[in-house]
């Protein structure tokens, strides 16, 4: 159920994301729109405002005395009077074809729109109808008209069919929804069913494999039986605790990738905390077959780390697993832990064969093939550091070897880096 909450949260917040990506592109796009509006040029005054300005003198009609005329038509490309005729008494940069006589009909055809495809703005004044123009093509001019019934009618059905369309939305949704959640419930029932089979299995196989183990290792141990035998029960041992491995990072891994594995997070100082690790890996058998070396810089002794101590655990083990048993004996590792960039860094190497292509290649691939190496203990590596919020890179060492960097963010450093 956990994968599935997972899943669904993560749908959720995907269509959330995506309507408010929308919200903002249409609000960005509008906001460009009006700045690019904002930045055409404006008319200083309002063409009701010039015809008020105007003013008889003894030539006739004139700008006010306020500003000049060109200050006056700024935004504007020319401007007329006309009297109750229909004939131009003043004008100001009239174009040559529109000095004429207009009819009554002609005025009211061009007052609202356009006069030969100028643009133009009427005010009618005492003295006569003020007509300001502008270019052909600077400007959109369009008047709408509605009867009373039409917005009635709109005011009646503009409403219901917002409803509706709301809710054809909401159900399209719902069904969408519906059915994605359909498939995620089956596939967390899928994921819920491997992950307990696998468990069921790991904890039916371990009984058997603990007697193995014990019997081997007495049989190994018996001085009664000749050599060859007890090397061979030594070899039982060996291959045995690598099935044990095998089942535990099967097992370990299926929790991680499935989100049932809790993690238990403490506050922990690196140092002490890889020492005993370290100890730990010594006091195995696995020891025997490695010169291995720990390293720490200051910073790194002295940070503070919030992690599964049993986990990191884990993951260091098979890291050092991993390098004894795929190199010829006896075979160096060496870990070495600094801080770099608020971040801890761990660096398994050692002086092996290093790592084949097939695996490298095999861990850059999002989903393992049939043909794909064994790779579990490496995956379970890169699994447990995700869980930590870092990160697992795998390489191959200079001049020869393998290389692992693994790393975690810090909790609290006590010393700067």
């Amino acid at each position: 159920m956990k994968t599935f909450s997972r899943l669904l949260r993560r749908y959720l917040l995907a269509a959330v994301g995506i309507v408010l990506l929308m919200f903002v592109l249409g609000t960005s796009v509008l906001g460009w729109v009006l700045w690019r509006e904002g930045q055409r040029p404006k008319r200083e005054y309002s063409y009701s405002n010039i015809a008020d300005s105007m003013v008889q003198t003894a030539d006739g009609l004139a700008f006010g005395p306020q500003h000049t005329p060109e200050e006056w038509m700024d935004g504007y490309s020319w401007a007329m009077v006309l009297d109750a005729d229909g004939r131009v008494i003043w004008s100001y940069a009239l174009p040559r074809t529109l000095d004429r006589r207009y009819t009554s009909s002609d005025v009211a055809r061009f007052s609202r729109w356009y006069l030969d495809d100028y643009p133009v703005f009427c005010w009618a004044e005492d003295y006569g109808l003020f007509v300001a123009g502008t270019e052909p093509g600077s400007m959109w001019k369009y008047t709408a008209y509605a009867s009373p019934g039409m917005l009635t009618d709109i005011a009646g059905f503009l409403l219901p069919c917002l409803l509706g369309m709301l809710a054809a939305g909401l159900a399209v949704c719902f069904l969408l929804s519906w059915r994605g959640a359909r498939e995620l419930l089956a596939l967390a029932r899928r994921d819920n069913a491997r992950t307990q089979w696998i468990a069921g299995v790991s904890h039916d196989v371990r009984t058997p494999l603990a007697l193995i183990l014990g019997w081997a290792e007495q049989l190994e141990q018996d001085a009664a039986l000749p050599a060859p035998a007890r090397q061979k029960a030594g070899g039982i041992r060996t291959q045995s605790e690598r099935l044990r491995t095998l089942i535990d990072d099967l097992n370990l891994t299926s929790k991680l990738q499935y989100g049932a594995q809790p993690l238990r997070r403490e506050l922990l100082t690196v140092g002490p905390l890889l020492r005993q690790l370290v100890a730990q890996f010594c006091d195995s058998p696995l020891a025997d077959q490695c010169d291995l070396s720990l390293t720490q810089t200051l910073d790194a002794e002295q940070a503070q780390i919030s992690a599964d101590p049993a986990l990191l655990g884990r993951l260091v083990e098979n890291l050092l697993s991993n390098s004894v048993r795929h190199n010829p004996q006896p075979v160096t590792v060496c870990l070495c832990a600094e801080v770099r960039s608020r971040q801890l860094c761990l660096t398994f190497t050692d002086d092996g064969v290093g790592y084949p292509p097939a695996v490298l290649a095999a861990l850059k691939e999002p989903e393992s093939s049939e043909d794909a190496p064994h790779i579990l203990g490496l995956h379970v590596v890169e699994q447990i550091a995700a869980a930590h919020g870092g990160t697992a890179v795998f390489e191959q060492n200079h001049p020869h070897g393998a290389r692992a960097v693994i790393r975690l963010p810090l909790g609290e450093l006590t010393r700067s880096a």
